[in-house]
């Protein structure tokens, strides 16, 4: 299994996110791969995702913020599932001096998404 969150849009219309994993073996079909990099100490305000999307992280360590008030860090190996469309968003900061590289992947089916939430809260505090 691969570490991963799912960030999603409540009924409440904030951005939450779940701790989980991806199986692992299984084929998922893509419609597009774009990779993209961002330079240490690279923040980006509250935004919605522009479509369903899986984000590889490959290099840097990124915190997260989400509006309904959890926050949390990916590691290079870690997998964000990216579904949140609609509502109040999301934030992002690079924590540290590396670079922020990834892969974005838009599925072509996004029920493919193989996400098994895991049990474990997700740090909650109030989003500045």
């Amino acid at each position: 299994m691969v570490n991963a969150y799912r960030l999603f849009t409540g009924a409440d219309g904030h951005s939450h996110v779940h701790r989980g994993t991806i199986q692992a073996d299984v084929l998922i079909r893509a419609a597009t791969l774009q990779f993209r990099e961002s330079p240490e100490s690279s923040s980006k305000c509250l935004h919605t995702a522009p479509v369903p999307q899986y984000v590889l992280m490959l290099t840097g360590i990124v915190e997260f913020s989400t509006s309904g008030g959890e926050t949390f860090r990916t590691y290079p190996g870690d997998v964000l599932l990216v579904s949140d469309t609609t509502g109040s968003g999301h934030a992002w900061r690079i924590i540290g001096k590396d670079a922020w590289k990834r892969a974005c992947v838009v599925f072509s089916d996004v029920s493919d998404a193989y996400f098994a939430e895991s049990a474990g809260l997700i740090e909650r505090r109030q989003v500045v």
